[in-house]
């Protein structure tokens, strides 16, 4: 196993991915705008910036959207995955722990 971790808008998520597989996780951080159909994600207390999870229209992957003044001069990033589901993205983002 590889251990890994990704900054997601202040937070570090650290997981683990077995050798010589792709990484799970890839960030678009060049989102146009969040997808109508994406539902909010309530952030830990005392988070700034604000969450999103739904799918990415290009790809077809489940994706977490942020915006967070902190990351990304403040512009709309996303976490995509194919292999992790809506559910493991948005615990990753409020644990900090892929799960």
């Amino acid at each position: 196993m590889i251990s890994d971790s990704i900054s997601l808008a202040g937070l570090t998520l650290r997981y683990e991915r077995p050798a010589g597989l792709p990484d799970p996780l890839r960030v678009d951080d060049e989102v146009d705008r969040v997808p109508e159909d994406a539902t909010p994600v309530q952030l830990v207390e005392g988070a700034r910036g604000q969450a999103w999870v739904g799918v990415d229209p290009d790809s077809g992957d489940n994706a977490l959207y942020l915006r967070s003044p902190a990351r990304n001069g403040g512009e709309t990033f996303a976490v995509l995955s194919s292999s992790w589901s809506q559910e493991q993205l948005v615990d990753a983002l409020v644990t900090g722990e892929s799960g």
